[in-house]
């Protein structure tokens, strides 16, 4: 990210997941300060405001075991999350419209660090299979969507 800052360039992360992961990716760091000993040993579910708790035995791999490298890489991933100029989320609005709000909106994880803007720019698919190679079956497709309403990059 630094030759971007050199070059005033934006900077965008691009959460291939959707609002309820990317809540946990920036709220670990919360957790990571809050909760003393590891995650799966707690009674109760983990609290994300906006989202859905989490048991802890449910957590992601990387969240299990809070000595592991991965685990540090996961927290770390989060907080450089910070020094984006967003973060773009495969979801939509309808989908998750309450932990997307959070992110956006909530004063306790703004308070913390979370301070950039979250888009949802999904859903990110790839092309059908069944539609592979046929450029008619992708226009028809295309054709009976809103106007403006889908960005299609094609290479």
């Amino acid at each position: 990210m630094p030759i971007a800052g050199e070059f005033n360039i934006p900077k965008y992360v691009y959460h291939t997941s959707n609002a309820w992961s990317a809540a946990l990716i920036v709220h670990t760091q919360i957790f990571d300060k809050q909760i003393q000993g590891q995650y799966v040993d707690l009674k109760e579910p983990l609290v994300i405001p906006g989202c859905t708790p989490i048991r802890p035995e449910d957590v992601i791999d990387p969240m299990l075991d809070q000595n592991d490298q991965r685990y540090r890489d996961w927290m770390i991933q989060g907080v450089e999350y910070n020094y984006s100029d967003g973060v773009l989320m495969n979801t939509w609005d309808e989908f998750e419209p309450l932990s997307i709000q959070t992110l956006r909106e909530n004063e306790h994880l703004r308070a913390v660090s979370v301070k950039m803007p979250f888009y949802a720019i999904g859903p990110l698919t790839r092309k059908p299979d069944n539609i592979a190679g046929d450029r008619n079956a992708i226009d028809r497709w295309l054709d009976n969507q809103p106007l403006e309403s889908v960005l299609y990059v094609f290479w």
